[in-house]
């Protein structure tokens, strides 16, 4: 293929240079060092574009630091496989086992959410379309009088508790 390139570096010279199947081409000198001294950057950048992690919606920063970061699991990737003895790892094993490595082993439980408590249902509408309002139980212990049209259809006996605070308080004091 056609290449046009500008250069103050070396003369315009056509040289012999060898490609991948050992057989010999005339190049120009510019060409043929590109090739010698780029290969690497372009094989790095190959590799990179097997695992992209490029998403329109991230900010540009973002992207930056996330092109860094493959860019030194690349370099540590390929210095591990130089200097490791023993089974060269592929770049999909060698991601996996820095992975397992940054990850914590064991996670900490999570304390539960208030969606991990089921959730108050309304007690619907009597005779005179009304909404039922009942007793709520927790404000009842405290010796306090609180109306309210929610309860518990999980719990027996289906307790009345207010929406916000008693409902999560009763099912935290559950054992």
């Amino acid at each position: 293929r056609d290449v046009a390139y500008i250069s103050t570096e070396f003369k315009n010279k056509v040289i012999l240079s060898k490609n991948q199947n050992g057989k010999e081409q005339l190049k120009p000198e510019p060409i043929s060092n590109y090739n010698h001294f780029m290969s690497g950057i372009n094989r790095q950048d190959q590799m990179n574009s097997y695992y992209p992690f490029s998403r329109k919606t991230i900010r540009w920063y973002k992207k930056i630091g996330i092109h860094i970061i493959q860019m030194l699991l690349m370099n540590s990737f390929y210095l591990y496989n130089q200097y490791h003895i023993g089974t060269k790892l592929s770049l999909y094993d060698y991601r996996l086992s820095v992975l397992g490595e940054l990850l914590p082993k064991h996670p900490k439980p999570r304390n539960l959410s208030f969606n991990a408590f089921p959730f108050p249902k309304i007690h619907g509408e009597g005779k005179n379309g009304r909404t039922i309002r009942k007793r709520c139980q927790l404000c009842y212990s405290k010796k306090l009088r609180k109306d309210t049209s929610y309860f518990c259809p999980e719990c027996p006996n289906q307790p009345s508790l207010c929406h916000e605070p008693c409902f999560k308080n009763f099912h935290q004091k559950k054992p």
